[in-house]
């Protein structure tokens, strides 16, 4: 734990129900050389950003990254106690295997390349429809990806979803973009580096030099970007729903190549799976013209660069955790040092506790949550959840702008939302997954193995409406709109997010923002085209319609005229965000609201009024600290605006926030009532 976090967590686990700790609480990170109707996020958050510099082995650093560290503290505490009593229970077993393999370094290194040598083998054949099967189906990095959702279009049946993917950087913009020839010129080193790497160092005979390898590679990932849908358009459920069987998908292709090996035979790759057509179903091809093209693309390329590129992406998905330390070297000063600005590695232990939430997960989630979440915190979490829920069924009822057409539609997706709080009723079933002591490298490939399989058994299947897409030990929490429902894991249900019996202004100003944000997303610039059964249905006047986009135009334009590090936020790829932040803070506040009338203020005497501690905590959740580097990408590829931006802009638009610190005309923080933004 670096040492200059060590006061604010305290801090922060010590606000409870006594009001001397409410207040410094609330008042301990301000920064008073930054005038509060100016800049409120600097203004709250300026000492804490002081006090709390980005620890070695971190691209960033706020109160999520403390609380994964709280988290994954307890966590480590979990598995060391499994690894030191060890039991008979199946799961306990499977994660001390897997973790005592993942930490033993030695054995990786004596292994070499060995375990993935193999793998290279598979992929060096003309075959591509083999090859793309083989990597697939081990979750490698592939130019297709396969994975299970609800048709977007009929809810009750998951279907199988074939998308674009293939990528060695992080966006197609990356290929194109004149500011990241730098980033380019790095990566065709990285891909170099390593093929020179596997041959030199462990003796696997590469066809080219290296640096023609790599340059081969890196022009085809060219092309494939360029193909590649973006991330504007992905957002978009009618322009990425294209449902059709296998065949008709192999005739929009066509074939191109005369050798049958290079023709991507798509019923043989369901063969290849392990599955067939009429297993499969009904297809969604998200990203049609992308996959149309890109299929053709892998069918006349020189049949070596496709091997090479197919070797690439294989040592790319495992080089950083499942090889020797000179490949995490090379993967970590790239995308670690170049990407992000970290200047040290994270410690082995730390890399392992991020691998093992993907392999087990929910074993380690159902153990998390016995230890450390109770159901009295569940239940007043629900008490939220259905204060905020009321809160947005009063404020569409009143909704000036929307017909009485629409609002019925509106009243009744909210009306059936889900709402899931801390755990899944049933946990994944990790009987079938094969984990076995000191194989690292065995135990990572049969996970992977083990996801797919579970994949395609879902396919072509009623949609499992109880499944969860987080574990509860996971800090985040998401809307889905294909399920209509909001979805809240036990771990981000604590401090500084959520304190048992706290300050009901300080819970709703964090968690229940928070709340309102997923809520809110069901109505935003994609949700929204959705129904009550998570349907892709146009429910919308064509009136109401024109008054939501004139609305979030405005929104767009706001987040587009505000830089960050001399760049430009994009107001299109935030827009949801944005939507989200605007009205989650709205209804968290009117909830708050309701509920204050109904009971007397235990914290008056903390010095702030119920509105100040409201506003104070919802900047204070979004404090962070950020690496230059991973600020720029975030810029680039991340829906989310920056943290300032996120604090300061949803308040600029509240006449709420205006009246409890008296913001005046002169002031930064003003806007004019005609110029702020009301729509949920």
């Amino acid at each position: 734990m670096c040492n200059s976090t060590v006061l604010p967590i305290k801090i922060y686990i010590r606000q409870s129900n006594h009001t001397d700790d409410v207040k410094m609480y609330l008042s301990s990170d301000f920064d008073k050389s930054v005038r509060l109707c100016d800049d409120f996020y600097h203004h709250i958050n300026g000492e804490w950003k002081k006090q709390n510099p980005i620890p070695p082995g971190y691209s960033h650093w706020d109160t999520f990254s403390i609380l994964t560290m709280q988290t994954q503290e307890k966590i480590r505490n979990i598995i060391q106690n499994i690894c030191d009593n060890p039991s008979n229970d199946a799961e306990s077993i499977q994660i001390r295997n897997y973790w005592l393999a993942a930490i033993d370094v030695n054995e990786i290194e004596r292994l070499g390349i060995s375990p993935v040598r193999k793998l290279l083998h598979f992929v060096d054949t003309s075959d591509v429809t083999t090859c793309l099967a083989f990597t697939m189906s081990h979750r490698c990095s592939s130019p297709l990806i396969m994975y299970d959702a609800p048709d977007s279009h009929d809810s009750k049946l998951t279907i199988a979803q074939l998308a674009q993917s293939g990528l060695g950087l992080p966006d197609r913009s990356y290929y194109t973009d004149p500011d990241k020839q730098k980033i380019c010129r790095a990566y065709q080193s990285l891909i170099a580096d390593t093929f020179t790497t596997i041959e030199t160092q462990y003796n696997y005979p590469n066809k080219s030099p290296s640096q023609d390898i790599a340059q081969a590679v890196y022009d085809l990932e060219v092309k494939i970007a360029k193909l590649h849908m973006n991330k504007i358009d992905r957002k978009d459920p009618y322009l990425t729903y294209n449902k059709m069987n296998i065949r008709l998908l192999q005739s929009a292709i066509g074939r191109i190549a005369k050798d049958k090996k290079r023709t991507v035979d798509f019923s043989k790759l369901l063969r290849l799976f392990g599955t067939n057509e009429e297993s499969i179903g009904e297809i969604n091809v998200c990203h049609l013209e992308a996959v149309k093209n890109i299929t053709c693309l892998l069918e006349t390329v020189d049949t070596q660069v496709l091997a090479n590129y197919f070797k690439w992406h294989i040592m790319l998905s495992f080089m950083e955790f499942d090889l020797p330390a000179v490949f995490s070297k090379l993967y970590f000063s790239f995308y670690e040092t170049l990407l992000n600005g970290i200047a040290t590695p994270k410690k082995r232990h730390k890399l392992a506790m991020h691998n093992i939430e993907f392999v087990l997960g929910d074993a380690i989630g159902k153990k998390f949550v016995q230890a450390h979440f109770s159901e009295e915190s569940k239940l007043s979490v629900l008490s939220i959840v259905h204060s905020v829920k009321n809160a947005l069924l009063d404020r569409l009822k009143k909704l000036e702008w929307m017909s009485e057409e629409t609002k019925k539609h509106a009243v009744k997706k909210l009306e059936n939302i889900n709402i899931k709080i801390g755990y899944p009723d049933k946990y994944i079933d990790y009987t079938k997954l094969k984990i076995v002591p000191g194989k690292h490298f065995d135990n990572q490939l049969s996970s992977n193995s083990f996801m797919f399989t579970n994949m395609l058994q879902k396919i072509n299947r009623t949609t499992d409406r109880n499944r969860w897409y987080m574990s509860p030990q996971t800090i985040n929490a998401y809307y889905n709109p294909s399920l209509n429902e909001i979805v809240f894991p036990a771990a981000i249900l604590a401090p500084p997010f959520f304190y048992h019996n706290g300050d009901p202004a300080i819970n709703h100003g964090a968690i229940g923002a928070i709340i309102g944000h997923e809520l809110t997303h069901g109505f935003d610039n994609t949700g929204r085209k959705y129904d009550y059964m998570g349907n892709v249905v146009d429910w919308w006047t064509q009136a109401d319609l024109q008054n939501y986009q004139s609305r979030i135009a405005i929104m767009v334009q706001n987040a587009q005229g505000t830089k960050v590090l001399d760049t430009h936020i994009n107001g299109e790829l935030t827009c949801g965000e944005n939507i989200a932040d605007l009205g989650g803070l709205q209804l968290a506040f009117a909830a708050l609201e309701n509920n204050i009338g109904k009971n007397t203020d235990k914290f008056a005497s903390s010095g702030y009024t119920v509105p100040q501690r409201f506003f104070i905590s919802w900047a204070k959740a979004w404090a962070q600290n950020n690496k230059k580097e991973h600020q720029l990408q975030s810029l680039t590829t991340d829906p989310h605006a920056p943290a300032v931006f996120r604090v300061n802009s949803p308040l600029m638009n509240m006449k709420e926030f205006r009246q409890a610190f008296d913001v005046k005309p002169s002031d930064k923080m003003y806007k004019l009532d005609k110029n702020m933004v009301n729509i949920w």
